[in-house]
């Protein structure tokens, strides 16, 4: 191909010997050919295209032969290189790059560009031209010397790589999990549009945040998974968290190490919404435990009989109390109904069969008493109760409950054999027992078996005692002491070694399930038994420690020291429970002792703060008034409910500070409210038992009224229904008092205690508030049937009526449909800080937030 410069051996240098060459010297003229010779043989073997261009050309002077290599043209063409690469240029792209060629010329920069040529075979590749302007030593001359490469492979890669971000995004843009990237030091480096949409913010308020600073979960649980991680192992947590767009929420979390390099380069975060599942899994559970709860805590045994026409008959289903009744496990009853009747004494088993006919022939409620005895050889009274019911095909289903009553009988003979002993219950007393106790030691650790210690205490009984005086008291321990007797076992021994304090000793136990299954049966018979006094029930209950010997102690008084020590533990985590003993306790004891400090630091230190919480009409949503609500910010544990913590603060003494530091904030904040002209009708908030025994309370409220400038009328006080019943007379009293001062009472979760109707009339109530349980129940019939009942009592005794905890726009419509006016619930606003709730007070009307469905 013709060049517009001469090779050195093929006349090149007559190329290059233009007319300004002329008045070059021969010397200069030579050492410049010698110069453009070697320069043109490295330019012709460069991988590259070389080329030179003057000022006002519109194509290159001079261009390498490395053009036709680039273009594919075949060889030989005979037509000036120069010329290609203004035919091969890209015609979209040809008056761009002339334009910025021309610009860089006139401005003297240098020129850079990427842009397209056509080669010779119809394709199109991409290159990159560099080209700068110099001035030729010899001559003076300026020209413009630039090298194009082929870069179309970076630019392939760049667009398959540019294409990949967008679909990617395109991906990220329309999945609906949360879906973020951490880098190694835990900040957000790339977040899904899911993602920040939840948070109700923008990426830049997310990039290079945390993750739990951005999700806030409850407990904080992402610290030690996100380390994990961050070592390279894949986590999942399920995490809740409060989000500016959706409100409380439950996230599956998967937290998956990005490995590269050898090792792990970030953490890809994705979160999933299973609230609902989750909820959904909490209910059937909660129903499942506590109707297996129910069959186990019972001293019964819940039988399903079946009969068939021919006369075979089986056990569809035995509960866990069979063992204890027939010493035989649930699943052998439920695989051979013929062990019952084969374990029916002789003189018994006509009657029993009869008994069985007379039902399945008439469908009559099967009635019976017969006894039984078991493998161990031991005779029983057995009690018997079922509902027959006869299917299509004949068969006859009877669901019945089998009692026990043989230790209501053996305890009877053991409680007249033991009388004289205590000389108010007739138990053996506390010597009786330590005599007892040492000698069934002895005889245990000869035949190394296991002896167990009931260590039982009555709850609450100092509130009885104080309220009702000490005869009340002593017939409240006397009546104790017989329900306890009837629950223990022959051969056992059942004394009162103090004040309200019993114990039981177990010889021969036949390991901790059966301890367990005595203890179980104490507490129920306790919990079904009312102590009545001034015509009014109260409710009872016990709690017990459980000490094992050899296993806790090897003498009496250790025993009776640990038995104690597992009692008081039963005591801390709610009462009416049993607790076996554990050396830990001692450790637990101290972070009790910890724990009440903090609060006590809380009380000091701003610790504690009030949530409000509006209560609305059930029609228009209008605000009607606005509870108060106690929440501990823990420096470790984050926000806590007063479940948490006011227990311990009873325990502690300081209930009283507490109770009177509320009262103070939440009439402040009230009385600020009223002040802005945004207060509501009513402010309502909680108040302990422990308050409202004490007779100085009504002049406590009446002097934070007069400080702040409320209105009696303006507050409500919230007290529980069985707090109520616990403590008894001083506590009508105090109420009696508080109404006489102008205040509304409302009974709080309405439904769940132990009051009697007669107490109820007694009481200077103005509202009922039905217990949320009843309202997340919904629509369970039953359920259902409670709410209508409680709405209609409400009514008949003049009360106003408001339902908490309403989350859903069915439990909203049922109770508009059944004559509730107020509720108070997620549905219409969760509970906030005072300067939150401003706003909904200052609009005076809530629209339901719509979070949860029918």
């Amino acid at each position: 191909m013709k060049r517009s410069f001469t090779k050195p051996h093929q006349d090149t240098a007559s190329v290059a010997a233009d007319a300004r060459a002329a008045v070059i010297s021969d010397t200069a003229a030579d050492g410049l050919l010698v110069r453009i010779q070697t320069l043109s043989r490295v330019v012709e073997s460069l991988p590259v295209v070389v080329y030179v261009d003057e000022p006002g050309a519109e194509t290159p002077r001079y261009v390498n032969d490395f053009m036709d290599t680039l273009l594919g043209l075949p060889a030989g063409e005979d037509r000036p290189s120069h010329t290609l690469w203004y035919e091969h240029l890209h015609p979209d792209d040809r008056e761009q790059v002339l334009a910025e060629r021309a610009r860089c010329r006139n401005d003297g920069e240098p020129f850079y560009a990427e842009y397209r040529l056509t080669t010779g075979h119809g394709g199109i590749i991409w290159v990159s031209d560099h080209a700068r302007e110099v001035q030729a030593a010899e001559t003076g001359a300026r020209v413009c010397i630039g090298v194009i490469k082929d870069i179309t492979e970076r630019k392939e890669t760049d667009l398959a790589l540019r294409r990949s971000l967008m679909l990617n995004e395109a991906v990220l843009a329309t999945v609906t999990d949360l879906l973020a990237y951490l880098d190694l030091e835990l900040r957000v480096q790339h977040a899904s549009a899911s993602f920040i949409a939840v948070l109700d913010t923008s990426p830049g308020e997310v990039i290079g945040r945390s993750l739990a600073d951005l999700l806030k979960p409850e407990g904080d649980p992402l610290a030690e998974a996100l380390a994990r991680c961050r070592g390279g192992e894949t986590q999942r947590r399920e995490i809740w968290l409060d989000l500016p767009v959706g409100g409380r929420r439950c996230l599956d979390l998967h937290l998956v190490p990005h490995r590269g390099g050898g090792g792990v380069l970030g953490i890809v975060a994705i979160g999933r919404d299973i609230t609902a599942a989750v909820q959904q899994r909490v209910a059937l559970e909660e129903r499942e435990a506590q109707v297996r709860s129910i069959a186990r805590n019972l001293p019964v045994a819940i039988v399903r009989y079946i009969e068939l026409p021919d006369g075979r008959s089986r056990t569809h289903y035995a509960s866990e109390g069979a063992r204890d009744i027939w010493e035989v496990a649930a699943p052998v009853v439920e695989q051979n109904a013929q062990v019952l009747w084969d374990m029916i004494l002789p003189e018994d088993l006509p009657a029993t069969r009869a008994s069985v006919d007379a039902s399945r022939q008439d469908l009559t409620d099967w009635v019976h008493q017969w006894r039984i005895r078991t493998p161990s050889g031991q005779v029983k009274w057995l009690h018997g109760r079922g509902k027959p019911r006869r299917g299509a095909d004949g068969v006859v289903t009877w669901d019945s409950v089998i009692y026990d009553e043989s230790a209501r009988r053996q305890a009877e003979l053991e409680l007249d054999r033991l009388a004289h002993s205590d000389h108010l219950t007739g138990l053996p007393n506390r010597l009786a027992f330590q005599q007892t106790l040492a000698a069934a030691l002895e005889r245990n650790a000869e035949r190394r078996g296991l002896l167990a210690l009931l260590f039982i205490d009555v709850d609450n009984f100092k509130q009885v005692n104080d309220s009702f005086g000490h005869s009340a008291g002593d017939r409240m321990l006397v009546e104790v002491a017989a329900v306890l007797g009837r629950q223990v076992p022959a051969g056992q021994t059942l004394a009162r070694i103090s004040g309200d304090e019993f114990v039981v000793v177990t010889e021969r136990a036949p390991d901790q399930q059966g301890v367990a299954a005595l203890a179980r049966s104490l507490l129920a018979a306790v919990e079904q038994w009312r102590f009545r006094v001034d015509d009014q029930e109260i409710a009872v209950s016990v709690s017990i420690g459980i000490s094992l010997a050899p296993l806790d102690a090897r003498d009496a008084e250790t025993m009776l020291q640990t038995a104690d020590t597992a009692m008081y533990r039963a005591k801390q985590l709610g009462r009416n429970r049993y607790q076996f003993y554990d050396p830990s306790f001692t450790e637990a004891v101290q972070q009790r002792i910890a724990f009440e400090n903090g609060l006590r630091r809380a009380l000091d230190e701003d610790g504690l703060v009030l949530h409000f919480q509006p209560q609305v009409s059930i029609d228009d949503g209008r605000i009607l008034g606005i509870e108060a609500l106690l929440r501990w910010r823990h420096p470790q544990r984050g926000i806590l409910l007063p479940v948490e913590f006011l227990s311990i603060a009873e325990g502690a003494g300081i209930i009283g500070p507490i109770g009177e530091w509320v009262l103070a904030q939440a009439f402040d904040t009230f009385a600020g409210w009223k002040r802005a002209g945004i207060a509501p009708p009513r402010l309502a908030l909680n108040v302990s038992a422990k308050q409202v025994a004490d007779a100085d309370f009504p002049r406590l409220v009446q002097t934070m009224l007069r400080r702040f400038a409320l209105a009696p009328t303006e507050v409500e006080l919230e007290l529980s229904e069985d707090l109520l019943v616990e403590e008894g007379g001083e506590s009508l009293r105090v109420l009696q008092a508080l109404a006489r001062l102008g205040l509304g009472m409302a009974i709080d979760d309405f439904g769940t205690g132990r009051s009697s109707l007669a107490y109820l009339r007694r009481l200077p109530l103005t509202r009922i508030k039905i217990d949320p349980s009843f309202i997340a129940a919904l629509p369970d019939a039953d359920a259902a049937a409670i709410v209508r009942s409680i709405v209609s009592l409400a009514g008949s005794l003049g009360l106003e009526v408001i339902a908490e905890g309403v989350e859903t726009r069915g439990q909203a419509d049922f109770l508009a449909a059944n004559g509730c006016p107020a509720v108070q619930g997620y549905y219409f606003v969760e509970p906030k800080a005072s300067a939150d709730v401003e706003p909904l007070l200052a609009a005076r009307q809530l629209d339901p937030v719509g979070g949860a469905s029918a």
